[in-house]
This record gives structure tokens, C-alpha cells and sequence, in this order.
């Protein structure tokens, strides 16, 4: 790994060592959503840092289902 992408997958891990979690807020309350930065890397810097820029503020969710995914 380059050390580029490693200083900037560095700023986004989590300070215990696990998986970053991101939190989305909702006008029907929050949620957070865990990031799979070492199966998708080009996903999971893509969605942080268009979520940086602004770009999910105001986007309206067709749905939410309250059910734990199991993988």
C-alpha cells in the first residue's frame, strides 16, 4: 500500500482499532453504519468524503427498516 493511501486510511480509522462507524442523522432520528474499509476501500472513501462536501445533506431515503443484517 502506498504510503499516501495509508496516511489517508490512517485519518479515517477508528480511535479502538476496529471498523469506522459513521453516523447519518434523519429527521426520523439516527443511525450508524459501520465502514468495510479492507473490502471496499474505493466505496468506503468515496461515501466519507462525499458526505464531507455536503453532498447526502438534505437527500430523501426511500426507506429504513429497523433489521439487523446478519452476514
Amino acid at each position: 500500500m502506498a504510503l499516501r493511501e495509508r496516511e489517508r486510511r490512517d485519518a479515517w480509522a477508528s480511535e479502538d482499532g476496529g471498523r469506522s462507524k459513521v453516523t447519518l442523522q434523519t429527521s426520523m432520528g439516527s443511525f450508524t453504519i459501520e465502514m468495510y474499509y479492507d473490502h471496499a476501500p474505493k466505496t468506503c472513501r468515496n461515501f466519507i468524503e462525499l458526505a464531507c462536501r455536503g453532498y447526502y445533506d438534505n437527500v430523501k431515503f426511500h426507506r429504513i427498516v429497523k433489521v439487523s443484517l446478519f452476514v
